[in-house]
């Protein structure tokens, strides 16, 4: 081949790596298009459990990690749920170490029993996240999904910061970016792929880097058109709703949307009864045997009831 052709080629590698903000990593596991997939991790009230048939499941970082192991054995990908946008009092790490968790943390979330985190102080929250991210690569998780990742359009976060004041969303809009930014990178070197959740008004500028996308009631406020970006590249987006409507599942069509929906609230962002209805045929030819030390029965429960329990530790 002649040099001047391989040394074209060598160019247009390294920039297409440093493109997706690949920093030394390994490649990352791809989340099929149309793939069928479980969501144990959220979105549940005394209802919307999931079984595990789907060739994608999104499990707990923590609360479910004994799960894994079998998943994998089945063949399964997964995925494995934690914020990086708040403090979630009821986490071993954060109540291991409560102090560095308050120092960062700005305002508490309007709806639930967990506080924003300042996404201005780069430094220390690389510092408190650094260890979930290893953590995941480590249990064997293959994605992941950072969770909470809007603080810089919600006001009860920006709004909530000092030292100095934020007048409005544009002020920290790259900040958030930044942060964004280094997350798509730790997780890549570790060999993860990772999901961008919500954040609508950041898949234009941090779509290319994301291997997939996990969205909640975009078709509820006709933002779905937006993933565009994201099913135009052939990654996946796998999106929930939280009512009944049969229509969600045109929506998923029109919009090449993996969706699943139930019978829940949209105000509260939550199911409420029964299980979720896909828009997609399950995957049941791999069973995944529950592992006898495993927890996810309770889990449902436990971690909804925990949150208030701990939150008064920090608060």
């Amino acid at each position: 081949m002649n040099k001047n052709v391989l040394g074209g080629l060598l160019v247009i590698v390294i920039i297409g790596v440093a493109a997706v903000g690949i920093v030394g990593g390994a490649p990352v596991v791809k989340v099929p298009v149309g793939s069928s997939w479980s969501l144990l991790a959220w979105g549940w009230q005394d209802g919307g459990k999931d079984n595990m048939n789907g060739k994608v499941v999104d499990i707990d970082l923590d609360t479910q990690k004994n799960l894994i192991q079998n998943l994998t054995k089945a063949g399964k990908i997964v995925i494995c749920y934690f914020s990086t946008g708040t403090l979630e009092p009821w986490r071993a790490d954060c109540q291991a170490n409560k102090a560095a968790w308050q120092d960062a943390a700005v305002g508490q979330m309007a709806d639930w029993d967990e506080a924003w985190l300042d996404i201005r102080k780069l430094d220390k929250l690389k510092a408190l996240m650094l260890p979930r991210f290893q953590r995941a690569a480590s249990q064997g998780c293959h994605g992941v999904e950072p969770d909470n990742i809007d603080c810089y359009s919600n006001t009860d976060c920006y709004g909530s910061m000092i030292n100095p004041a934020v007048a409005n969303s544009d002020a920290v809009k790259q900040a958030q970016i930044l942060y964004n930014e280094w997350q798509v990178n730790i997780s890549h070197s570790l060999g993860l792929a990772i999901g961008m959740k919500n954040a609508m008004g950041l898949v234009s500028v941090l779509s290319p880097f994301y291997d997939f996308a996990v969205n909640e009631q975009c078709q509820s406020y006709s933002e779905c058109s937006g993933y565009s970006a994201f099913t135009n590249a052939n990654k996946a987006v796998l999106q929930v709703e939280y009512t009944s409507k049969a229509d969600w599942c045109k929506g998923a069509t029109t919009y090449k949307m993996e969706t699943k929906y139930c019978s829940g609230s949209n105000s509260d962002g939550i199911c409420k009864s029964g299980s979720w209805t896909n828009c997609f045929s399950p995957t049941s030819s791999n069973s995944v045997k529950m592992d006898s030390n495993s927890n996810e029965s309770s889990v449902a429960s436990g971690t909804a009831s925990s949150l208030s329990s701990f939150f008064h530790l920090f608060f």
